[in-house]
């Protein structure tokens, strides 16, 4: 059964009071300062893979909510690897090609850009910009935008749904360039999840 994140925290905690003791014991009865060292060491890895371990599972979450939300069960290792490696790209690396890639792996290959004219999609009410040459020109505007600190991560969001640069993948690719912003500008995306904080930004946005 996996951990609850509750369980990794209270792990985390009794790895660190161990760590504090440690640290404040000094040497042991023998005498081995260096037995004692490479227990604190020892510590200190525990603690850091803890870490990265929550992470990875909140991280995991969040691709499964966001796959939820089209309707699909699951997430396979290709799309977690994908998805990490895009939302720790660095600033000059978020591309039309970088997000061109995400879209290729959520969706095998369907999600192509809307790049040439016929390629055209309805959502609901909204019909996004025609497809043609100018898709791929204005997400390049939107991202040149994003890397600027022009937007932030809710307009962001909304302006790339309403181009809707690809046949398929929009949604899984838009809230994964969300999460991607959110982190840019020092935010947690993976706290709450994506609905969750989606909520509040849109309150605050009204206001």
């Amino acid at each position: 059964m996996e951990d609850s994140e509750q369980s990794i925290r209270a792990k985390l905690e009794i790895l660190k009071r161990k760590v504090e003791i440690k640290r404040t014991e000094g040497p042991s009865a023998g005498g081995d300062e260096e037995a004692a060292r490479r227990a604190r060491t020892d510590f200190m890895l525990d603690i850091a893979h803890a870490q990265e371990y929550a992470r990875n599972k909140r991280i995991h979450a969040f691709l499964l909510e966001s796959n939820k939300i089209e309707g699909i069960d699951g997430s396979s290792d290709t799309e977690y690897d994908e998805f990490r490696e895009f939302i720790e790209l660095p600033r000059d690396k978020l591309t039309v090609e970088a997000i061109e890639r995400l879209a290729h792996v959520f969706t095998d290959g369907e999600g192509l850009l809307r790049c040439v004219e016929g390629m055209d999609v309805r959502v609901g009410t909204h019909v996004p910009q025609s497809g043609g040459p100018g898709i791929r020109k204005n997400l390049e505007i939107l991202l040149h935008s994003i890397r600027a600190g022009a937007l932030d991560p809710y307009a962001a969001h909304q302006g790339y749904e309403a181009l809707h640069p690809f046949m398929d993948g929009n949604g899984r690719t838009g809230r994964a360039l969300w999460a991607w912003h959110m982190l840019d500008t020092g935010r947690d995306p993976f706290a709450l999840g994506f609905l969750h904080t989606w909520y509040y930004q849109s309150l605050a946005n009204e206001q």
